[in-house]
């Protein structure tokens, strides 16, 4: 009997203390993730940005400026991408250059064959399927194109074969799950990539076709997409980041639901920037603007709900062999501008020399930042976050918030074969404090080769701030055995001191001020579509006064009596000529008797004389007219003042009504 109540007893102990087991695993998984639900590891993706790209059949032509653009791209895919290993290779617009000699604007399908064979080198190379190529349509791949369902993108291109009219496409970006680093759909996705294709349709022609547009039916198409790929992930327990890509920054980008007259509310869920950071995406990556205004075309944007948007442009392939190592850790994105050096590439400018090369073909890699140092190794620090660019979710918030991070880690990707790395570490620096020092770093297991370092709370960085934090350099080193060694930029990280006398690294409150030009921030805040159209909107004005109205109103000064108020020249228009003051018959009459006789030598000008000056005029002050025009003409389908017939438009997929190329030509004569 006591036997018996002893093992009863030992029954309800077991059945306590498994029902507290069960309550603390729950209190642990609640107070350590970051929602109640998702938990699941989802490691360390990457992916590799391309843009602009521009492809063209007269490639030798401008061999001397430009270099052999598409023999580096071959060069990229046989010498880095099979040690890179990417999850996704995105190409982000302007396949194609699509222009003649003479800069007409002309699709040439040897253009697109030449594309399918890098899509078929990068695809060789790094063992990927076709649905990891992406790409998507940039305006020169738009040129002249009536109807993109039928052009040679859709024949092509690699998301021109899968669905060339879907505007919105999203492509889960996974970890590493076995040798060889390729990526399989184990466990959680890392990422969703979101393409955006925001190119005119119909396709006009150059330089009609530089803006992109973002109508009603494409932000809807945006809110069907991202919530249904959003609702499978929640379903299967995941809770990945959501990347934008595309080719057009988003000031670049018309909404024509709003009118031109006001200001683009960024917070308002009614425009891209909105619609994004209404659903959590973090960032939008980009090109087309090359390296015109910068080599850091970089920005943060306050949006919908308090959240912010990340947006990076990256420099041409043309110009510059850019590419853009983007990279996902566990929620936390990060990226690494790079630049691909052949001996054909053009020089860059804004940016150091490269490295003298030291390997029999001549090719390095270099990075926009002067502390990046390529030798057989890529690196990067994946967490934590940049607070330049963060945060990007919810910041701080104190002591065990799931934005606080107790180790460093970093992405060390070989680019040489059989490339060793025998020492890697976090180089610290505070330079409020004039302190520095070195943590060794641990490669975790797995085929990823992800080095950690747990964070020591010992470095400080001064006395604790009660409403802010400091400022410390983050940069991973690693160490080959000849001597040499690969760096990775150097991020400024945030560091929480507590008043008990540790450190934490975590997101701050509000993003740190970005290092970039003045001109590099304008030109990404600068509402480019507004701005066009107020211009061409001004020149309009110029138009009816200065060209009508003006002629009209100083009719009665220019006269042959008087030369003198505009002596050698007058104010007209080809169609309305400026008459003189009227006068009696038997005055002209006698005007023109003195004229014939010499009357011109008495210091007057004749009536023919001030319509001739008068025309000669108007076509000078039309042609720098006509240029402005030219440079809003992104806008010049959008004013109300133009009619657009039922019979000359082209419905458009992104909810507006655009002319075709014929309504352009007699639009552009009418004016």
């Amino acid at each position: 009997m006591v036997f018996n109540t002893t093992i009863e007893r030992r029954q309800r102990i077991g059945r306590n203390v498994g029902g507290f087991s069960l309550i603390a695993l729950l209190f642990t998984l609640i107070c350590l993730c970051p929602s109640t639900y998702y938990c699941s590891e989802q490691g360390v993706a990457w992916a590799i940005q391309l843009s602009d790209l521009h492809l063209s059949v007269y490639n030798k032509h401008w061999l001397p400026h430009y270099g052999d653009k598409e023999g580096d791209l071959h060069l990229f895919a046989n010498k880095v991408l099979p040690y890179i290993q990417p999850g996704a290779v995105i190409m982000g617009g302007d396949l194609v250059d699509a222009k003649t000699l003479f800069m007409q604007s002309q699709q040439y399908r040897q253009e697109w064959k030449d594309y399918r064979s890098v899509l078929e080198s990068f695809k060789e190379a790094t063992g990927l399927p076709e649905e990891a190529l992406l790409d998507v349509r940039g305006n020169h791949d738009a040129f002249d194109v009536p109807d993109r369902n039928q052009d040679w993108y859709a024949q092509y291109a690699a998301q021109g074969r899968r669905n060339s009219s879907s505007r919105v496409t999203v492509f889960p970006l996974y970890a590493p799950a076995k040798q060889g680093f390729l990526p399989t759909k184990e466990g959680c996705a890392a990422a969703v990539l979101v393409g955006l294709d925001v190119s005119p349709q119909p396709g006009l022609r150059g330089p009609t076709n530089f803006a992109g547009v973002c109508g009603p039916n494409l932000l809807q198409e945006m809110d069907a997409v991202l919530i249904a790929a959003d609702t499978k992930f929640r379903a299967d327990g995941c809770s990945p980041v959501f990347l934008a890509y595309g080719h057009h920054p988003l000031s670049t980008i018309l909404h024509p639901d709003v009118p031109f007259w006001r200001q683009i509310d960024r917070t308002s869920p009614l425009t891209i920037y909105g619609k994004l950071s209404q659903h959590g995406v973090q960032a939008h990556v980009n090109g087309h603007l090359h390296s015109v205004f910068g080599q850091r075309l970089h920005m943060m944007h306050k949006s919908y709900a308090q959240g912010r948007l990340l947006e990076l442009e990256t420099a041409a392939w043309k110009d510059d062999r850019r590419f853009r190592l983007m990279t996902v850790d566990n929620g936390t994105f990060s990226f690494t501008d790079l630049m691909f050096n052949t001996p054909s590439k053009p020089v860059t400018k804004g940016v150091a020399p490269p490295p003298a090369p030291t390997t029999p073909d001549n090719i390095t890699i270099s990075g926009i930042d002067t502390h990046v140092v390529v030798s057989s190794f890529i690196v990067a620090l994946t967490s934590p976050p940049d607070a330049r660019y963060s945060p990007l979710t919810k910041p701080f918030k104190g002591p065990g918030s799931p934005t606080s991070f107790d180790t460093v880690r970093a992405l060390v990707l070989p680019i040489a074969p059989d490339a060793v790395a025998t020492k890697v570490e976090v180089l610290w620096r505070c330079e409020e404090a004039k302190l520095e020092g070195s943590i060794s770093m641990m490669r975790q297991k797995g085929p990823a080769p992800v080095y950690s370092a747990p964070w020591s709370s010992k470095v400080s960085c001064g006395p604790p701030k009660p409403k802010g934090t400091h400022v410390i350099m983050l940069q991973i080193i690693a160490s080959e055995p000849d001597g040499q060694v690969s760096k990775s930029d150097v991020q400024q990280v945030a560091l929480y001191t507590h008043k008990s006398g540790g450190s934490q690294l975590v997101v701050p409150r509000k993003p740190f001020p970005m290092t970039n030009k003045s001109l590099e921030k304008f030109m990404l805040w600068l509402d480019w579509t507004r701005t066009f159209n107020k211009l061409f909107m001004t020149q309009c004005f110029i138009h009816l006064v200065c060209m009508l109205l003006l002629p009209k109103a100083l009719r009665r000064f220019i006269t042959p009596e008087r030369p003198h108020i505009i002596p050698s020249t007058a104010l007209g228009t080809p169609a309305i000529q400026i008459p003189a003051k009227t006068q009696p018959a038997e005055a002209d009459q006698a005007d023109s008797l003195d004229n014939v006789q010499g009357g011109a030598s008495s210091g007057q000008i004749s009536h023919a004389d001030v319509t001739t000056q008068g025309g000669l005029l108007s076509w000078i002050m039309w042609a720098p007219t006509v240029l402005c025009d030219m440079a809003a003409v992104p806008q010049i389908w959008w004013p109300q003042i133009l009619v657009q017939s039922a019979s000359g438009t082209v419905p458009d997929p992104g909810g507006v009504t655009i002319p075709n190329s014929r309504s352009f030509v007699a639009m552009a004569a009418m004016c």
